[in-house]
């Protein structure tokens, strides 16, 4: 198997940044300029393209300051035992997105929502989620115009959450809901069990850990994965992403949360040999990461 190639570029105004994961290699041949990127490998992997679309779609997020970054991420070291370990291989773009703008944090302004549009993916684990007054008309509007009438979303569900997590899927989502986030009240551990194509489904959650300092992240980490752990006996893939605001790739925060996905690499580098998601390229803020059965 050839390794995998995407092409994206990096962007210094707004708070933008996605990650991305396909199953299998595809090249994004258009960019804008976005703050973040990174990447990784796998069944799904965490493909690193910020604002990456393909030759038609997402035009409106492309066309200005075009400044390309080649990623090249390996394959599995066993893709033919990562091929048979899936009944229904299907190609999933997982996007993990804290793409708001502005002081006010939302989404309402469309830069977000075009970079995504641009991405085409299959389920967001979007932070910052906020648009207009956040009703649901506001929300609905949002996913529809930039993702399809056929695309569900759910969100935090306490109200007083500032910058509440939120997934969006292409397909159905089964059931949703949110975990209180111990160490802080601005946001949740939104979670959701998307219908994915095949047999199994995708539990999800969407996460944004505080910027404090690792000791805090390592705690909402515990907690995170005694609750994904703790779920009823269930067969569905995990994959948890976000704003880890992490430094680097040691935090215990990753510790906890290898009981229940896979933290190891191999690890993705940009052209530069750079391998941070941040503007500077030296902090690893964003992740996803799956089941083990997904690499």
């Amino acid at each position: 198997m050839s390794s995998l190639r995407t092409v994206g570029a990096s962007r210094s105004p707004t708070s933008a940044r996605a990650l991305a994961g396909v199953w299998k290699a595809r090249e994004f041949r258009r960019t804008r300029r976005t703050q973040r990127c990174a990447v990784g490998a796998g069944l799904i992997f965490a493909c690193a393209a910020t604002s990456c679309s393909d030759d038609n779609a997402g035009q409106a997020a492309v066309q200005s300051e075009p400044q390309e970054l080649a990623y090249v991420a390996r394959p599995p070291e066993n893709p033919s035992a990562a091929r048979d370990a899936c009944p229904s291989p299907e190609r999933l773009r997982i996007v993990a997105a804290n793409l708001s703008s502005g002081t006010r944090q939302s989404y309402s302004s469309g830069e977000g929502g075009r970079i995504l549009k641009a991405l085409s993916p299959d389920v967001v684990l979007i932070q910052e989620f906020n648009v207009g007054k956040n009703s649901d008309e506001e929300y609905r509007a949002f996913v529809t115009r930039y993702f399809g009438e056929q695309y569900t979303y759910s969100r935090g569900t306490r109200p007083q959450q500032s910058i509440p997590n939120g997934i969006i899927s292409r397909f159905p989502i089964r059931e949703s809901g949110s975990w209180r986030d111990s160490r802080t009240s601005q946001r949740d551990f939104a979670w959701a069990t998307v219908d994915i194509p095949g047999s199994v489904d995708l539990f999800a959650v969407s996460v944004h850990l505080l910027t404090a300092n690792p000791t805090e992240r390592s705690m909402e980490g515990e907690q995170l994965a005694s609750l994904v752990a703790s779920r009823p006996a269930s067969s569905a893939y995990v994959a948890i992403g976000g704003d880890f605001n992490t430094s680097n790739r040691t935090e215990p925060v990753l510790t906890h949360l290898s009981r229940v996905v896979h933290v190891a690499g191999p690890w993705p580098a940009d052209q530069a040999a750079k391998e941070g998601t941040n503007l500077a390229r030296k902090k690893l803020y964003d992740w996803v990461l799956t089941s083990v059965v997904l690499l």
